[in-house]
Formats: structure tokens, C-alpha cells, sequence
């Protein structure tokens, strides 16, 4: 953004939040009748909300029989409730209140992590969200992450600085031990090493590969794909990052193979490649860049962590404040749109339950890596905050919120026979 358009967005965001505070004082004001209203909501769930006072998870059977009678559900999960304002601030916030005040022990889960992943896909599989995102938060949400570019070339590099850029210890306490933070390919695998290892032949299959080519990977991670390609397939790669740190650990690992890194934006590459690839980057790069992003020549394959609900939301304040700054998913058709009369779709392959099993996988690597290897470091606050990251990614997969895409791409439609593996 130039600076005029930076100051007119940092207005309309301050705007946005001095009409959250005047709303949050409304609401105060009806807390009451709001905190039973929720309550009831919730159990139609088979969720049910217990205040600090009174611990014990065990309701009359009379009551249980009626609350499950009333949903669909066989089994009652239990949210103990710590602090009175999370009733006014949900309404108020949305996702970013229910995480925030999980973060700061507002609430907690009575049971495991695995049952804390069915309470979210019961909140998702009823779109309760929709009551939050009401036309005017719609518009709201639409104002502060989607009307303005916030990817552009002086933006790029912020989810960098703020995510990937926080230390490799992070990450390589939940990643497989290539580092490859995407989805794996599960179809044949039953652990995450494996998932990831065939993820890394199902692209080079898809990619058809010949000895000798060059090979572009936007958003190369810590280089591992870039590793697998020149290693097994003779290709040359060039990897471009954002990260710092995810590109000087890929220089190492790649030291004396055909592979170079740069960190560097993608609209600045200006060079010809015979494969581009790209695996869960677009959703870095928001829909005012799509357009720029696929005006490359060659066959391509993109990963895609996105979303073909038009009632979900593509980008929220949790992501956006503590996870990935800038980040959108992408939505189907805006992806579409940006392909159309610049690239043939030769395959588009879904396997969006394959991201659930990779951030279960994480979700258990990270529990079992924290204490040590993170704790000291990170505090209670930091593995709150991840553990509900995983939980409510795998969450969000389960219910088909959010969907895994690889997509085949080539320039002007290939004049061969082309069946992508699977």
C-alpha cells in the first residue's frame, strides 16, 4: 500500500474497533439474558457450560437424558467456565474472544484434546459462526482483511517475521523430520513421515518430471520439496522464501545438490522454468494478487489450503492477530477467476480429511516435544495458543469448513494424454 492508502485503512481499522468497544458496552448491558441464550444454544450441542464454583462435571441423569434427547449427539462434552466476561466478549469478537480467553484460562475443556476437536466440528457442523458473521460483522470483516491489499511487496514479509522467522526449534518440535509444514498425502500411509514422503513423489508424478528441467517452488519452506526433486528426479531447483531462517537451515541441507535459495518475493522472479510449484503459499498472497501470482508459463502445480463455503469466512482476527499476519484463503472461484484465459486445469484433486490427520499429528508431536524442548523458552501461554491452532485446524477439516486442493496446471492445455497420479 502507498502511505495514503495505508492511513485511510489504519483509520477505517480504528473506526472498526472504537464500534466493537461501543458494542461490547451494549452487550454488557444485556449479559444476562445473552449468557442464558448461549447456554441453551450450546446444549443443543450436548455442550454443556459449568461456572468455577461448581467443578464437578456430573449432571442429573434426568437432565443429560433430556439434553441428548434434544440433540443428535450420544455424548455430553463439558466447558468449564472461569470468567463472566467470555459470555459478552464471544458475541462481541467471535473466534478471537473463544481463543484469547482459552489462552488466558477465561475457559477451559473438561476432557481430552481429541473430544476439544468434536466440540469445535459440533459448533462448525451447526454454523453458529453465521450468527456472529451477521451482515454487518460480515461487512466489518470484509473492510479490515479483504477490501484492502494487504499482501503487497512492503507487506509481504511480515507472516514471515512475525511466524516462520520465530526459530526452527518450533517447528521442528511438531514437523516430520523433512520440516514440511503442508498437508501430507495419507492415502497409502498411516504416520506422518510417511503421509509426507508421498506427498513429495504424488507432486513430482503429477509434475512429470525429465531429468535436467528447472524447477521454480514459490514458497520452498526449508527446501525439503527442493531436496526430494534434485535428489531422486535430476531436476534443478530454485526455492524463493520469505524466511530467513527457512532459507539459510534449505541452503544446508541442500549443500551439493542443484538447488539455490533466495529470499525474495515471487512478483520479483523474472526468469523461465519448465515446472512451477507451489505448495500452501496462495494463502499468503490474498485475492488482490492471484492475477500476478499465476502469470507464469510452464506446467504448474499448487497447493491449496482453502475454502468453498460462501457462508465462511476466508480470513479472521485469530489468524490474522497471533498465527499467519495478512493470510486469506483462498476462496474456489476467486482462484478460478484468476486461472481463467491464462492456464488449462489438467486436474484438481481434493483431500482436505488428509490436513485433519496432519494436524492431529502435529498437535501430538508438539505435546510430546514440550516440555523438553519449549517450555522453559515459550511459557504456558505459547503452547495454549498452538495446541488450540492444531485442535481447531483438524476441526476444521473434519467438518469440511476447509478444504485441501492440488491443482494441475498447465499454459495452454497439453496436447497429450495426461492422467494425474493419485
Amino acid at each position: 500500500m502507498n502511505l495514503v492508502i495505508e492511513l485511510v485503512y489504519t483509520i477505517i481499522v480504528a473506526l472498526i474497533r472504537a464500534y466493537k468497544l461501543i458494542e461490547l458496552g451494549i452487550i454488557k448491558l444485556i449479559s444476562g439474558p445473552l449468557r442464558k441464550e448461549i447456554i441453551r444454544r450450546f446444549e443443543k450441542l450436548a455442550i454443556v457450560f459449568h461456572v468455577s464454583t461448581n467443578l464437578n462435571s456430573e449432571i442429573p441423569a434426568e437432565r443429560e437424558a433430556r439434553i441428548l434427547e434434544k440433540s443428535k449427539y450420544s455424548s455430553i462434552l463439558h466447558v468449564k467456565i472461569n470468567t463472566s466476561s467470555i459470555c459478552s466478549r464471544v458475541p462481541n469478537e467471535g473466534l478471537l474472544a473463544v481463543a484469547e480467553e482459552y489462552i488466558n484460562w477465561g475457559w477451559e475443556f473438561m476432557g481430552t484434546d481429541d473430544q476439544m476437536v468434536q466440540l469445535f466440528c459440533r459448533v462448525l457442523d451447526s454454523k453458529m459462526y453465521q450468527q456472529y458473521y451477521h451482515p454487518i460483522n460480515r461487512f466489518l470483516n470484509y473492510l479490515e482483511f479483504q477490501a484492502f491489499n494487504l499482501q503487497t511487496p512492503q507487506r509481504a514479509f511480515q507472516v514471515a517475521e512475525k511466524h516462520y522467522d520465530m526459530g526452527n526449534a518450533i517447528f521442528e518440535s511438531f514437523l516430520d523430520p523433512a520440516m514440511q509444514y503442508s498437508c501430507g498425502y495419507w492415502s497409502k500411509a498411516d504416520n506422518l513421515n510417511d503421509s509426507q514422503l508421498h506427498k513429495l513423489e504424488l507432486i513430482a508424478k503429477k509434475l512429470d518430471l525429465k531429468p535436467g528441467m528447472r524447477v521454480l517452488d514459490m514458497g520452498c519452506g526449508w527446501g525439503t520439496l527442493c531436496k526430494y526433486l534434485a535428489q531422486n528426479h535430476g531436476v534443478e531447483c530454485v526455492g524463493i522464501t520469505i524466511s530467513k531462517e527457512g532459507a539459510n537451515y534449505a541452503q544446508k541441507v541442500c549443500k551439493g545438490l542443484k538447488t539455490q535459495f533466495r529470499v525474495q518475493d515471487y512478483r520479483d522472479v523474472d526468469e523461465k522454468f519448465d515446472r512451477i510449484v507451489s505448495i500452501e503459499c496462495i494463502e499468503h498472497l490474498g485475492p488482490h494478487n492471484y492475477r500476478t501470482f499465476f502469470e507464469d508459463d510452464g506446467i504448474f502445480l499448487i497447493q491449496i489450503f482453502g475454502v468453498n463455503h460462501m457462508g465462511f469466512p476466508l480470513v479472521d482476527s485469530l489468524m490474522h492477530k497471533y498465527i499467519f499476519p495478512n493470510i486469506s484463503f483462498p476462496y474456489y472461484l476467486d482462484v478460478a477467476k484468476s486461472i481463467e484465459a491464462l492456464f488449462i486445469i489438467e486436474d484438481w484433486h481434493s483431500f482436505g480429511q488428509d490436513f485433519a490427520k496432519t494436524a492431529n499429528a502435529w498437535r501430538h508431536n508438539f505435546q510430546d516435544n514440550w516440555t523438553s524442548k519449549l517450555s522453559e523458552k515459550y511459557g504456558e501461554k505459547f503452547f495454549r495458543l498452538f495446541n488450540l491452532y492444531f485442535v481447531m485446524t483438524e476441526a476444521s477439516c473434519k467438518s469440511r469448513k476447509v478444504q485441501l486442493w492440488q491443482l494441475v496446471l498447465s499454459k495452454d492445455g497439453l496436447r497429450r494424454e495426461y492422467r494425474a497420479a493419485r
